[in-house]
């Protein structure tokens, strides 16, 4: 028998507005080698007003070859949970194969969309919250409640259950104190006394409305964890050191709109910029900084996968030369950890300069000239380094040469610290002497790591800050601006800012690419995708990290990383590349340049992929992204484009859908749109003429396109 595509597949359960959404759709392709054969495909369900089981017969859809569609009324039904299944034969079988397994049903629940926006029962359960305010919009209703920590009692305010089933959520959460990471779920929040989330977006399952709470804090830290029964805890722990007058935040936002689940965390995030923090003219004048061209529009390579700390002039001359016999066309070198001069056993930075037993030359300096010289379409180079020095900061004979006012702090595992008291003396030095040596920009890590330091938090953020004044200060003044932020992602830094006004900073936005770790790879593509929901309203270009060209997962990256806005860089082992694959990544410009194709702002992740745990269910990832073109002068329209793309998490074949109702939801750019052509994946080449995105369902269910999407691959279809 051929393999049966379903979607939406039995492994997923979806909420129905009635009155909203009074049909549903499936869609169907079937696999089969045999094009002689004909097929009779059946959805079976109870989707019915007595809840019976009955089928419905899927039809052919018109100019889309062995793709099926069967569009079921549900305006009549009841609120309440449906099942379904399907079952396929050919003309000249006797008996239907019914698809999945035993018992195995997909679920959907009908809601009856309420006439009332929700109102959080938090408002008069929990007397320590004070209600701040309401602030709402035609779409978004935010309840801003504050406390003082110093009278919580053990800093863990209990706000009991959440008000209502949940059918889907997604949390992020602090994967030490460098990354947040996303964590999904279907009904149940994972209950952990020691996890720490900053925020969890969900949808109830009673009126299919969309919900997020969010922990803030300035000077103090605060999240969220969950137990028993979808309880929920905001926790704020205080010490001395403290103001009595303090104040933490928590915000409760709701929208009855599901296509609105992305502006939830934008709404919370100006919210606390503009009415919290004050610092919405700051985030503005940051937001026009301009692109550094140099990062974003070329491509790069970088040291670290390839060789790792093991770096030497010898590897990278290897590196750069199989670049060069290839015709790879890198216009950057990121030399990551592994160059400097470093004592290892306390892993602490000796000094400015490279490792003299990797580096002959011995001398920054004349390496960088040296690169520059022998590969000169190497046009830019830069080094790592953490926001402390190293990992361990700086030695303490490294501040006797410099005359720094030199103090260790231990952090949590017991190492010693060291730093300085003076971070604007050593940023200046430092950078001085990367400038004198050529460097044109920095990758600057562990910048998170500063939470880690055992000291009271007045001590701890006044530290930090003054480290982070002093790297912005100096990179301004003597790397151009050029800073690649990692190990960032932490809430302190994002409600923080310390960035550059002169050149929009990058910005990591998830822990690394590891290529040797099988299932990192499609939880690489969830994490950036899911973090984008905060980042894309961080005024910075967020950077999905490197990847390798001759990996079996190469095309899955490099496809992402072409839709993520963000910078696009290479970390190949010297004779390993996929010259195809590169080639598909740049294009020559109309001066003889090469460039990347890539989009000039981050994707957005659908629904589907935010909310109904795809990683859970080995489901496909859904980003779409759309682009505007530079006209010629004199032509006053403006051309676009859009790019939606899939990324399957699983090992099986996936069934990725568009539908025109999702599209007009998501920007009503895509009504100008007519044809979509399939660029990658199984249906490589393919071009369809596109639904019609207004009036009605047209009877061949041409309002959907569908691709086939390998096991643990990817598919881009570009909208045109």
């Amino acid at each position: 028998m051929a393999q049966v595509l379903l979607f939406p597949d039995i492994d997923s359960h979806t909420i129905i507005k009635q009155k909203v959404n009074n049909i549903l759709t499936y869609y169907c392709i079937i696999q089969d080698d045999n094009t002689d054969n004909n097929y009779q495909i059946e959805l079976w369900s109870n989707l019915t007003t007595s809840k019976e089981w009955k089928q419905f017969p899927f039809v052919k859809m018109k100019h889309q070859e062995k793709r099926y569609f069967v569009i079921i009324d549900i305006s009549d039904l009841a609120a309440s949970q449906y099942e379904f299944t399907l079952r396929v034969k050919t003309l000249q079988d006797r008996n239907w194969t019914w698809y999945g397994k035993p018992q195995q049903n997909g679920r959907i629940t009908i809601v009856t969309p309420s006439h009332t926006r929700f109102v959080p029962s938090v408002i008069h359960r929990i007397p320590e919250l004070q209600m701040i305010r309401k602030h709402s919009d035609h779409s978004i209703d935010l309840y801003h409640f504050s406390t003082n920590p110093k009278q919580i009692k053990q800093g863990v305010i209990d706000l009991g259950p959440v008000d209502h089933s949940i059918s889907g959520h997604v949390s992020f959460l602090r994967k030490g104190t460098t990354w947040l990471t996303p964590i999904s779920g279907a009904s149940y929040f994972h209950p952990s006394d020691v996890e720490k989330h900053q925020l969890v977006l969900y949808q109830d399952s009673e009126r299919g409305d969309v919900h997020l709470w969010m922990a803030l804090g300035t000077s103090i830290d605060c999240w969220l964890s969950f137990g028993p029964n979808n309880t929920v805890y905001f926790h704020c722990p205080t010490d001395n050191t403290q103001k009595d007058d303090i104040q933490v935040h928590l915000l409760f936002l709701t929208t009855q709109n599901e296509y609105k689940f992305y502006d939830l965390v934008k709404f919370a995030i100006q919210y606390y910029y503009e009415r919290i923090a004050d610092l919405s003219d700051q985030i503005s004048q940051i937001s026009k900084a301009p692109e550094d061209t140099v990062l974003v529009e070329t491509l790069g390579y970088c040291t670290w996968n390839a060789f790792g700390k093991e770096l030497s002039y010898d590897k990278i001359s290897k590196a750069l030369s199989s670049l060069k016999d290839n015709h790879i066309p890198v216009n950057y070198l990121l030399l990551d950890d592994g160059w400097g001069d470093i004592i290892l056993d306390r892993s602490q930075l000796a000094s400015f300069d490279v490792c003299p037993a990797k580096f002959p030359m011995g001398d920054l300096q004349q390496t960088v000239q040296k690169i520059k010289e022998r590969y000169p379409f190497i046009k830019y180079v830069g080094i790592w380094h953490t926001l402390c020095g190293y990992w361990h900061g700086i030695s303490k004979e490294l501040a006797r040469r410099q005359t720094y006012n030199y103090f260790e702090l231990e952090d949590n595992k017991g190492a010693s610290i060291g730093l300085i008291k003076e971070p604007q003396l050593f940023y200046q030095e430092f950078y001085n002497f990367l400038n004198k040596s050529g460097i044109d920009f920095v990758k600057v890590d562990n910048q998170g790591g500063f939470l880690d330091l055992m000291c009271d938090s007045k001590t701890r953020l006044n530290l930090w800050n003054t480290y982070r004044k002093a790297l912005i200060d100096h990179s301004d003044a003597l790397i151009s601006s050029r800073v690649i932020h990692c190990m960032s992602l932490n809430p302190y830094i994002l409600l923080e800012p310390s960035l550059s006004f002169k050149a929009k900073a990058t910005f990591r936005n998830s822990d690394d690419f590891f290529p040797d770790v099988l299932d990192s790879h499609a939880w690489h593509i969830y994490s950036n995708a899911i973090n984008l929901l905060w980042t894309r309203h961080y005024p910075v270009i967020a950077d999905w990290d490197m990847f390798q060209s001759d990996h079996p997962f190469a095309e899955y990256h490099a496809s992402s990383r072409a839709m993520s806005g963000g910078p696009v860089y290479l970390t190949d082992v010297p004779g390993k590349h996929n010259i195809d694959l590169i080639e598909k990544l740049v294009s020559v410009t109309r001066n003889g340049s090469r460039t990347l194709l890539r989009s000039r702002q981050p994707p957005v992740p659908t629904f589907k992929t935010a909310l109904e745990n795809p990683m859970g269910t080995h489901a496909l990832l859904c980003l779409y992204n759309i682009n505007r073109e530079e006209n010629e002068v004199g032509d006053e329209e403006e051309s676009a484009y859009a790019v939606y793309g899939f990324w399957n998490t699983g090992p099986c074949i996936r069934l990725g859908v568009v539908e025109a109702s999702e599209l007009i939801h998501l920007a009503s750019i895509f009504k100008s749109f007519s044809v979509a052509h399939i660029v990658t994946g199984l249906d490589q080449g393919i071009i369809l003429p596109l639904f019609p995105l207004s009036g009605p369902k047209d009877l061949y269910g041409a309002s959907a396109l569908l691709t086939r999407v390998a096991g643990f691959g990817s598919s881009l279809r570009k909208l045109i």
